[in-house]
């Protein structure tokens, strides 16, 4: 939806990338380039050589705690909601984060260029490449 919404309202070239094949397809009969993550090593690489070296004006990151994201995680996930609240909200203090798809969002985006960031991220454990955020 957000990739549809930059086309209409009029950017020049809108990139998808998603894991879901129905989703691509949609994408691409509505004039998104549409990649499948996991077809390309280096994402941001792809998205630069395509951008004339610089990036993405603008990158939306949609998805948060991926539902596609991490064994250990989703298993500290699933874990939490069988054990009593107190516990479990200082479990997943520490297990919560599951930044596999905003790290790539930070690195994609165009230095001074927009990261809007709808996702939603639990947990405190892991770090954030600050220097590299206000870089870009």
């Amino acid at each position: 939806m957000s990739a549809r919404i930059a086309k209409h309202r009029g950017a020049s070239e809108v990139f998808g990338s998603d894991l879901v094949p129905e989703r691509l397809e949609m994408a691409r009969r509505n004039g998104i380039s549409a990649m499948i993550l996991n077809e390309h090593d280096d994402l941001a690489g792809v998205l630069r050589e395509r951008t004339e070296g610089r990036g993405p004006d603008s990158v939306i990151d949609a998805v948060g705690m991926e539902a596609h994201g991490s064994g250990g995680a989703k298993f500290a996930q699933t874990l939490v909601g069988l054990i009593p609240d107190a516990v479990g909200a200082k479990l997943m203090e520490k297990s919560g984060d599951r930044l596999g798809r905003l790290l790539p969002a930070v690195d994609i985006v165009r230095r001074g260029g927009t990261l809007s960031i709808s996702g939603v991220y639990g947990g405190m454990i892991d770090p954030l490449p600050m220097l590299q955020l206000f870089d870009k």
